[in-house]
């Protein structure tokens, strides 16, 4: 009886496996025909972003050119997402390129402080369905911009990957570079309904869902308002703008006006006040410096006022053990003066205080005087 078990056991178990080969060498053709609907496409269960990518490096490298026949690479996909439940999750796996897929057994585990370990999160529903509606090359577009965005706020916010990046100044400049990154390389009408998909399976009323809808519709007004700028400069200038701390019960600014954040907020955040002097020029002038910590390290911007007179420039200073806090500012971004001054070049400042109030001197090579910078807590 046992040997007759045995025998019956391991002939189901060749065939299943025998199944198993034959259904990942079918063609797309033979499961679906001619042309796919869209209630076979939806009929799977999303994919990853990381099963996504996989599947599109396998496709392109085996079909070259297919991307330009939506219909036969909805149906490549289709097939490849189907024989791969699992989706697939490799450490180096770009986009773009000729990498084979990885087996849905050898799934990579991956620490928490990795964005890698974001391609895990699976599709939406509705966004799934936008993949099967947008021309896939658009469709690329927006995976693309997913990697960028990923890629710069690993690199950028190291304070923030012990949580996911999740809720924190990290996740709002994650949120609004993706949807800035999809509005140039897909298209803004695909930047607003991806963005909006991706939240579709979050509690409408819940306050991550609120934030990560705010900050989206931020990048791609930003990216409308800042057609000039390179990628680079655009990360920048977001990774520099005020970020609003929201705690619950706190009424939200109005959609898409400022970044949003509730978790992570940090001693330097926030807004600072006061007089910046230039002898060379004549002064005080008004100053506004906009503040977000990560680590010892700040960055941010500052304003000055006098007058007709104003200036913008980015900044970036870094905390030491003496509680100095040295800056170094860019060249003016914006720059208006009536008088045609020359603006200050290769600006530095040290700095002493904390949070509430600081003063310190600024020096520059053809500002030769430099200047006093005293700030308050707004």
């Amino acid at each position: 009886m046992k040997k007759t078990f045995g025998i019956a056991f391991a002939f189901a178990l060749i065939f299943l496996v025998e199944s198993c080969k034959k259904s990942g060498t079918e063609a797309p053709d033979e499961i679906i025909g001619d042309s796919i609907t869209l209630e076979t496409f939806m009929s799977v269960e999303p994919p990853t972003f990381g099963g996504f990518k996989a599947a599109y490096t396998e496709i392109m490298a085996a079909n070259p050119g297919i991307e330009n026949d939506q219909n036969e690479f909805l149906k490549a996909l289709y097939v490849y997402v189907r024989q791969h439940p699992l989706g697939v999750i490799t450490e180096d796996l770009p986009i773009t390129g000729t990498l084979g897929a990885a087996d849905d057994d050898k799934i990579q585990t991956l620490g928490t402080e990795s964005p890698i370990s974001q391609a895990a999160q699976r599709l939406t529903r509705e966004e799934w369905k936008l993949v099967f509606h947008e021309p896939i090359i658009v469709v690329i577009g927006g995976m693309r911009a997913h990697d960028m965005a990923y890629d710069a706020v690993h690199k950028n916010f190291p304070c923030d990957t012990g949580n996911e990046f999740d809720n924190s100044k990290g996740n709002a400049v994650l949120h609004s570079f993706w949807n800035a990154m999809m509005y140039r390389h897909a298209s803004p009408n695909f930047a607003d309904k991806f963005g909006t998909a991706h939240e579709s399976e979050s509690p409408a009323d819940a306050m991550n869902t609120k934030m990560d809808l705010n900050n989206n519709k931020f990048g791609r007004d930003f990216a409308a308002a800042h057609k000039d700028a390179s990628d680079e400069e655009l990360l920048a200038m977001l990774m520099r703008q005020e970020f609003v701390f929201v705690k619950e019960g706190d009424t939200y600014p109005p959609l898409g006006i400022k970044l949003v954040y509730f978790v992570g907020k940090r001693q330097y955040d926030g807004v600072m006040t006061g007089s910046f002097t230039n002898p060379d020029s004549g002064g005080p002038w008004q100053a506004t410096l906009l503040f977000s910590q990560c680590g010892d390290n700040l960055r941010g911007t500052m304003k000055i006022v006098r007058g007709a007179g104003f200036q913008e420039r980015r900044f970036d200073a870094v905390l030491d053990n003496q509680g100095n806090i040295n800056f170094t500012f860019s060249d003016p971004y914006n720059f208006e003066n009536p008088q045609n001054n020359p603006f200050c070049r290769g600006m530095k400042g040290m700095l002493k205080g904390d949070e509430n109030s600081m003063t310190g001197n600024w020096t520059s090579p053809n500002c030769s005087k430099g200047g006093l910078i005293t700030l308050s807590k707004q």
